[in-house]
């Protein structure tokens, strides 16, 4: 069986349009959490249609580093982990205005 996981480039100016802008996309709710290792604050939902989606900061304010390095032009990320269906939802992100920056299937 594999596994896919995604990432996506949005345009926002802060973590809380790229979660509205992502929820208009997709109908789940992200939970606001904190993370040291991630750099700070990050949205998060978890839905058997859709995966685990996380929304976050490309810019790690604890370590001062990108927690995307290879997207360096991004400053919000979002990951799309196990989707059950990663072409259907690459479908509603993108028509939501994201793009679709790697995606890795192990």
């Amino acid at each position: 069986m594999t596994r896919t996981f995604d990432t996506y480039g949005i345009v926002a100016t802060d973590l809380e349009t790229a979660r509205a802008r992502v929820e208009a996309a997709v109908p789940v709710k992200f939970v606001l959490h904190e993370s040291m290792f991630w750099g700070g604050d990050y949205y998060l939902s978890n839905s058997d249609e859709f995966g685990e989606l996380v929304i976050r900061r490309n810019h790690n304010s604890y370590t001062g580093e990108l927690n995307e390095p290879d997207h360096p032009d991004w400053t919000i990320y979002v990951s799309a982990n196990e989707p059950p269906d990663p072409e259907a939802l690459r479908a509603r992100l993108t028509a939501g205005g994201l793009s679709l920056l790697n995606r890795a299937v192990v």
